[in-house]
């Protein structure tokens, strides 16, 4: 728990690049294929997902306290088939 919540407030990858395969759209903005694409984990320091983000308190990732969350409101290796190897470590 102590871990995650370092990693929750000071993630390894600030801002990830992806490169677009196709046409899309997001949140109303046109992506076109081939436009790089930076994510950031700004889910991280949400309240909409946190009960005071900016507070260390390792306990927010007791089984009891993460129940429900969303799985992307912390992604500190990203997420998907593409996520980092350092997960596992």
């Amino acid at each position: 728990m102590l871990i995650n919540e370092t990693l929750q407030l000071y993630p390894p990858a600030p801002a990830v690049s992806h490169t677009a395969i196709g046409d899309d759209k997001v949140c109303g903005f046109r992506i076109r294929s081939g436009s790089t694409v930076l994510t950031s984990p700004v889910t991280h320091r949400s309240p909409l997902y946190w009960e005071e983000p900016e507070k260390f308190d390792s306990q927010r990732f007791a089984p009891e306290r993460s129940k429900g969350r969303h799985e992307y409101a912390y992604y500190p290796f990203g997420g998907g088939p593409r996520m980092c190897i350092g997960d596992r470590f």
